[in-house]
């Protein structure tokens, strides 16, 4: 059993007119700034650019 304490995800299906930004901007937890939101988001999507298609599902972290 783990006892990791990092943050939890939601599930996202990008939509058309999605950005990482307004994604981000959606779910950005109080407190935290958006551009390293950004770069958190793509660090835990392993992705290598900000580029998104339409229906990719990306995991967006959460914290309580």
């Amino acid at each position: 059993m783990s006892n990791f304490k990092g943050p939890k995800h939601i599930n996202w299906y990008v939509s058309e007119g999605d950005t990482l930004w307004s994604i981000a901007k959606e779910s950005l937890p109080r407190g935290k700034d958006i551009r390293q939101y950004i770069i958190e988001i793509r660090k835990w999507n392993k992705m290598d650019s900000a580029k998104l298609t339409i229906g990719q599902k990306i995991e967006i972290p959460v914290y309580e």
